[in-house]
């Protein structure tokens, strides 16, 4: 249990330090000029974005690294460091003993994020899914949907 001001601080900044790797991992033009976690105790977004990386990722990002968390808290500040720079909301969270991180997001930028994935690979996913008889949604998401 992260239980000084220092090691809560810790805990948190290592969700914000693997976001930004990861961001970084999958736009290879970026540097960490462009995508790097927040000061702690900074005022928005946990991942500071460059313009460029803005046109790449256009999301506000709250990371929270905690045992506890109230999720409807944590989507109003999501939803507010949004608002201010202009991007879409996405929040970002885990806890100790879980493996991956776990993200939440409005349910249209979902359906979007999976319209572009269907679209970027529209004809060996549809032709996949068609073969497997099931939707080229639960085809992406890796279960039978319909």
């Amino acid at each position: 249990m992260a239980s000084t001001v220092k090691s809560r601080k810790a805990k948190a900044r290592r969700l914000q330090n693997l976001l930004a790797r990861e961001l970084l991992n999958i736009a290879i033009d970026l540097t960490y000029d462009d995508v790097k976690p927040a000061v702690m105790g900074d005022h928005g977004s946990d991942i500071k974005l460059s313009r460029a990386a803005k046109v790449m990722f256009p999301y506000s990002f709250e990371c929270k690294n905690r045992e506890q968390l109230n999720i409807w808290d944590a989507i109003k500040q999501a939803q507010e460091n949004a608002q201010i720079e202009g991007l879409k909301p996405v929040l970002v969270f885990h806890r100790n003993r879980l493996k991956e991180p776990w993200v939440a997001i409005q349910l249209e930028l979902f359906l979007d994020l999976m319209e572009a994935v269907l679209n970027a690979g529209a004809h060996d996913i549809r032709r996949s899914s068609r073969q497997l008889g099931s939707s080229p949604l639960a085809h992406v998401c890796g279960s039978d949907l319909e």
